[in-house]
């Protein structure tokens, strides 16, 4: 491994995450013309985000094997800030249904 790819996975950033939930954004922009160009490029670059930081979150939660985490990675990538959302709204549930009355 080299040198900028330790330093990187270091600061939590995954290369293949990033490449497929940026492959999955660019397909998302594909699908939907409608966007202006800054649209687009949050599309892109918060897929690719998410990709990164939430594909390791969620082969945890629905206990799935390291084998599957770069579809994964492109599935977060393609549906971006739409399953920020969904994950905000397993948490809370989640957190609400452990909360004692």
């Amino acid at each position: 491994m080299d040198e900028l790819t330790k330093f990187l996975e270091d600061h939590g950033i995954h290369i293949g995450l990033i490449m497929a939930g940026l492959s999955g954004a660019f397909l998302s922009i594909s699908v939907n013309s409608n966007l202006t160009p800054w649209q687009k490029l949050v599309v892109v670059l918060s897929g690719s985000a998410t990709a990164n930081y939430l594909t390791p979150l969620v082969l945890k939660y629905v206990n799935l094997g390291d084998s599957t985490q770069y579809g994964l990675a492109f599935l977060v990538g393609f549906s971006g800030l739409k399953f920020v959302e969904w994950m905000i709204v397993k948490i809370t549930k989640g957190v609400t249904k452990n909360k004692k009355p």
